[in-house]
């Protein structure tokens, strides 16, 4: 159950800290999608916030744990970095940059 949890952090903290819930929907849908492994729809749905919402890093996390999800650490590490400078706030986020760049 933790485990599954801390999936869901990246949801969890787009709700605690973008905005209205027309702004957190499609973000929450996304990850309920990666989270029940329909990959791709998940992706098209964070493309297309990305494409919306530029500046926001919760988009580059959920993009990070998607790849993660589906064994692209390279990717993962490149929409954590991304998530870092854009000054992402979730404690989550620098540590799996961590550990993925110390290549656990």
């Amino acid at each position: 159950f933790a485990q599954r949890w801390r999936r869901l952090e990246p949801a969890l903290a787009w709700a605690r800290n973008f905005g209205t819930a027309a702004e957190e929907a499609p973000l929450l849908l996304a990850d309920m999608l990666a989270f029940t492994r329909k990959f791709d729809q998940a992706r098209d749905v964070y493309q297309g916030l990305a494409a919306q919402y530029p500046d926001r890093p919760e988009i580059n996390e959920s993009l990070g744990y998607l790849a993660l999800y589906q064994g692209a650490r390279e990717e993962a590490v490149s929409r954590f970095r991304e998530a870092v400078r854009k000054n992402s706030r979730s404690a989550m986020t620098y540590i799996q940059l961590a550990t993925l760049a110390c290549g656990y």
